[in-house]
């Protein structure tokens, strides 16, 4: 008799045993999946912070887990999304007691860009900002540095509203009030709770260290 390692099932032939796909031997072989390794960073994470356990727990513990698809479906939200960083959403949503069928909500998702944006520190901001600033050069065959001039309003409204070009580089950088002026009415109302005009007036009037930090990246850049 053959079995299967993972559902112990037995089988008369090899060759059975070797066409046998049963759910948890799917879930040992698709690993290395980016999917399944953000799901798996994010379960760690939660068994760690959430319940307090101080054993570290394995992949062989997620993929027995019946929390396993939830946890790789929030994996592949991530990954659409390039949520970034990752996994400091994770630990918003553990601390802000998200239930886990929320995890890859929407609603919940902006919430944490608003509140991440006004946290993260200006060299975290403007390194994000330009490596997708970078990708969009790339796509469009572009340089970089000519993105304020060329994107589309309705492009950068989605790159504000998720997260990939940070209020530091709006509040920092001359050259993007280029795109700024070439929006309309309805399109600034879109991302002003994400770039929130007060709070960032203030926060850059009193940290001068790091808008002079920024403001040498863009002078160094051409901008």
């Amino acid at each position: 008799m053959f079995t299967c390692e993972y559902c112990k099932r037995s089988f008369r032939r090899e060759a059975t045993l070797a066409a046998h796909a049963c759910e948890k031997k799917r879930r040992w072989l698709s690993r290395d999946e980016r999917k399944v390794q953000l799901g798996f960073r994010a379960f760690q994470t939660f068994y760690k912070l959430a319940t307090g356990a101080t054993k570290e727990k394995s992949i062989r513990d997620f993929c027995e887990s019946q929390y396993y698809g939830d946890f790789v479906k929030f994996g592949k939200y991530v990954e659409d999304n390039k949520i970034d960083p990752a996994d400091k959403y994770v630990e918003f949503l553990i601390r802000e007691s998200v239930k886990l069928s929320d995890w890859y909500s929407d609603r919940v998702l902006e919430m944490w860009i608003k509140r991440y944006l006004k946290s993260e520190t200006v060299e975290r901001g403007v390194e994000r900002s330009i490596l997708h600033m970078q990708d969009w050069a790339d796509t469009n065959s572009a340089m970089w540095s000519d993105y304020f001039n060329a994107v589309s309003g309705n492009r950068f409204v989605h790159m504000v509203q998720t997260g990939k070009i940070s209020p530091w580089v709006i509040y920092t950088c001359d050259s993007a009030q280029a795109i700024i002026d070439r929006l309309t009415d309805e399109q600034i109302s879109r991302i002003a709770e994400f770039i929130d005009p007060e709070y960032w007036t203030h926060k850059t009037r009193h940290d001068r260290a790091s808008v002079g930090w920024a403001e040498d990246i863009w002078k160094e850049a051409g901008l």
